[in-house]
């Protein structure tokens, strides 16, 4: 009979249709890792106008023609500033390449950070650090702050005294400086101070720690406690009666920490750059995110993330060419038909036919059950 033969097929298709749509439903449930933000992250190469991050003050100005930033150049008595917008107050990693050099000397330029900004930028050899005291009083005398020194003049306790205090340690002098232009930390005797050849550094700043690098040579290192009162940093540079320019470029600041949220108590994630592990961190228990500590990590990161649920991998994302560090993950559920090309008629999915298929199964089904009854 005819109907009896349908039906067979019918039941074939419910039996199908109920095995298919679990794995359709599970198939359709994908994991994918997903950068949400990262309020740290500045990259600044000066080829576009800076204004929209930076505050250019006195002589400093950005060159449309070399895309870069010149704090001082030429002149008698100048001093040039720039501020970047946003505060930081938090440990972080900044880098960024310098060249000085080019005329008879003098005076250096600073990286300022952890700073107060709130004073009249200082001539000379006071590298606008803070106020300095020439025709006039200065509103503000005080303005704290760290700063990472490139000096190239010798200003002498003996004959300067009055205005650097001790006065500077040698004639080229790398140095970390707080609050006050003649208050040296810690220092290096070195002549990348004026050799007018571009030098690339990377300072670390940790919650106890200041590390300095120069040309990826560690430079500086010092310990200690941190004050973070000031949030603003920035650069600094100062002409008295010579000629050496004072050139910024390529400037980058990053976080230490890489957060993952999504995550369930109890997993673990690894941060693999090639084949090699250069980050993990725990889930703790009523918590749904780790924290990878990258803070002796160069950024950015070409790397890829691993999860764990104890030794069992549960996830491996694809490879990410830009990780930062003060990036925020997350593991999310993606539909894997986004991967797919998409019609306008939703129905042309797997879910949607095995669902068809089950429907059109449980009406043939019915039809024939109705039919047995009649007879």
């Amino acid at each position: 009979m005819l109907i009896p033969k349908i039906t067979t097929f019918g039941l074939i298709l419910v039996l199908v249709s109920i095995f298919l749509l679990p794995i359709s439903l599970e198939k359709d449930l994908e994991l994918v890792m997903v950068k949400e933000e990262n309020q740290l992250l500045v990259i600044d190469d000066f080829s576009k106008d800076p204004n929209s991050n930076w505050i250019f003050l006195n002589a400093a100005y950005w060159n449309t023609n070399s895309e870069n930033i010149m704090l001082t150049e030429p002149g008698s008595e100048r001093v040039g500033v720039m501020w970047l917008k946003h505060n930081v107050s938090s440990p972080m990693t900044i880098e960024f390449s310098y060249k000085i050099g080019g005329g008879n000397g003098a005076d250096g330029l600073i990286f300022m950070f952890y700073k107060d900004w709130d004073y009249e930028p200082g001539i000379g050899g006071f590298l606008g650090f803070h106020c300095r005291e020439v025709e006039k009083p200065c509103p503000r005398k005080s303005a704290p702050g760290y700063g990472i020194e490139f000096d190239n003049y010798y200003n002498s306790k003996e004959e300067y005294g009055k205005d650097y205090g001790e006065g500077d340690p040698s004639p080229n002098h790398i140095a970390l400086l707080k609050d006050f232009i003649g208050n040296h930390l810690i220092y290096v005797n070195d002549t990348r101070t004026e050799d007018d050849i571009w030098h690339n550094v990377r300072l670390i700043v940790q919650n106890d720690n200041i590390t300095l690098f120069i040309d990826d040579e560690k430079t500086l290192n010092w310990t200690g406690i941190i004050d973070r009162s000031n949030n603003h940093l920035g650069f600094g540079s100062g002409i008295w009666g010579y000629d050496h320019q004072h050139i910024i470029d390529n400037f980058k600041l990053y976080g230490h920490k890489i957060i993952i949220n999504g995550l369930n108590p109890g997993w673990k994630v690894q941060l693999f750059s090639g084949d090699s592990r250069i980050g993990e961190a725990n889930v703790p228990e009523e918590n749904v995110e780790a924290i990878i500590d990258v803070s002796d990590i160069s950024a950015p990161i070409k790397g890829y993330f691993k999860v764990f649920n104890e030794s069992e991998l549960i996830f491996e994302s694809s490879t990410f060419e830009n990780i930062w560090g003060g990036d925020i993950w997350s593991l999310q559920e993606s539909d894997s038909n986004d991967s797919l090309i998409q019609f306008d008629d939703s129905f042309l999915n797997p879910q949607t036919i095995a669902i068809t298929i089950s429907f059109i199964g449980i009406i043939i089904l019915l039809i024939f059950l109705a039919y047995k009854r009649r007879q």
